[in-house]
């Protein structure tokens, strides 16, 4: 195994189901039903488990904080009072280890008592929103049809008004290739979103994103929305994506999944007590990770060894000897899925090593010209 520093984060899904029903979801519609078998939401004993897991843990590694991310389906869905219940609950277990909270949600429950509660449990919240409702109410509604996005919009007012500022994690989009890359950079500052992400759609070569037609159109995707951030500069939201990948080329090894980040430094545990190693795996149907190992037979760092994580993720000789290579370390783990194994390229790689070569250009072209002036070497 190679080094790393011990497991820090966990996602733990609360609850299994969700009041949407986005057509490109990998949990409900992208051919994975491990969900049906699991109880909708997690029970008091996976809980306590949880946490006692996390006790040893942190005592063995001398880790001082733990963070726990809430997850879904959608998490909001266990009601407001079980939350309380479920924060207060690990809170308590986990004493004195102090415990970090971080939500993801849709946002579509979110309200002025929802935001009351998250600001004093000081839980940080990441909200999912793909863009204009023109079009990502394409691709997420609800289970009758009806669009989300501005009810999500609305809601989001809410938490970004409160006083306490519980809306710290961020916004998640799921990229849109009819949107054009610098459009979606603009939508963002117009709605004072000032930290998000863009997520290439989930996929790859044995179960390609809806509507594939091949990486052309995210690779312009992403370099329309390079351009358009890099011009912003300090009026610029932070784009996750891009910072890493710059912090890369300066010498940092990016820590985001997307970017080859080290599936290790994490597990998922689902409603049921199953640890995995990421849920996005669910795309990949021909890959054995999912339920094999659980709280109850396994601690929160073996799951590595269990689920043969470091050989699983291990990128490939052409990403290796790729020059690009230090900026994408191989890319997301699902988009390297061909249906028998991950040792491939990544469905996005002509992206990816076309985004990398361009802010590297970028970054480049920011420096004095004294400091990339290559030495005329005498005949």
């Amino acid at each position: 195994m190679p080094d790393r520093a011990p497991l820090r984060w966990i996602i733990l899904k609360i609850h299994q189901r969700c009041n949407l029903n986005c057509s490109y979801c990998y949990v409900y519609n992208r051919g994975d039903d491990s969900w049906k078998s699991r109880p909708k939401q997690m029970g008091n004993d996976v809980i306590d488990r949880v946490c006692k897991l996390i006790a040893e843990h942190c005592a063995q590694y001398g880790i001082d904080e733990f963070v726990i991310e809430l997850h879904g389906g959608e998490p909001m869905l266990v009601g407001k009072t079980r939350f309380v219940e479920i924060v207060e609950r690990i809170r308590t277990a986990c004493a004195p280890l102090p415990i970090k909270f971080l939500m993801q949600t849709n946002g579509t429950l979110l309200d002025q008592e929802w935001s009351d509660i998250l600001a004093e449990h000081a839980v940080a919240v990441g909200i999912s929103v793909d863009g204009p409702a023109e079009f990502a109410d394409q691709k997420r509604f609800y289970h009758n049809g009806k669009g989300s996005t501005n009810d999500v919009l609305r809601r989001l007012s809410s938490v970004k008004s409160h006083p306490d500022r519980p809306f710290t994690h961020g916004c998640l989009a799921v990229i849109d290739p009819s949107i054009p890359g610098a459009d979606m950079i603009d939508w963002f500052v117009d709605n004072d979103i000032m930290y998000a992400d863009l997520l290439l759609p989930l996929g790859n070569r044995a179960n390609p994103p809806e509507g594939w037609t091949g990486p052309a159109p995210y690779t312009k995707y992403m370099l329309d929305a390079f351009e358009r951030w890099w011009a912003l500069d300090g009026d610029a939201p932070h784009i996750r994506f891009f910072e890493m990948m710059i912090r890369a080329h300066l010498g940092y090894k990016p820590e985001l999944d997307a970017l080859g980040g080290d599936l290790g430094a994490l597990c998922v545990v689902e409603t049921n007590g199953a640890i995995g190693i990421s849920d996005v795996i669910s795309v990949c149907g021909g890959y054995n990770g999912t339920d094999l190992i659980s709280v109850w037979d396994t601690g929160l760092d073996e799951h590595v060894e269990k689920l043969d994580v470091d050989l699983v993720q291990k990128p490939c000789a052409t990403c290796t000897s790729c020059p690009e290579f230090s900026a994408c370390n191989g890319g997301y783990l699902p988009h390297r899925w061909d249906g028998a194994g991950f040792d491939n390229t990544s469905l996005y790689c002509e992206t990816l090593f076309a985004l990398s070569a361009r802010i590297r250009e970028a970054i480049a072209s920011s420096l004095p010209a004294s400091m990339i002036k290559t030495k005329e070497v005498a005949a």
